[in-house]
């Protein structure tokens, strides 16, 4: 995946550093809906009714979104 670079993504008072920067490009260009509900599921290891929660939506709609947004971020790394 190339060289390191270190970047660093603003989530209310907490950062996400990403080390790779294949991944750091495919996650600047996620939509910040898209960044959001993979941070709170992949990196807060938030189980779905807790993501759900803090998305303000229902269970399914909070396990659509991060299927969604899997799947896109998939894509953008497969560029």
């Amino acid at each position: 995946h190339g060289d390191l670079l270190y970047t660093q993504e603003q989530r209310g008072d907490e950062e996400i550093v990403v080390a790779d920067a294949s991944l750091a490009v495919a996650w600047r260009r996620l939509r910040p809906a898209e960044r959001e509900v993979l941070a709170l599921a992949l990196v807060e290891d938030l189980p779905p009714a807790e993501l759900a929660v803090a998305l303000g939506v229902s269970v399914n709609a909070a396990s659509i979104r991060l299927h969604r947004a899997r799947t896109k971020l998939a894509a953008l790394l497969a560029d």
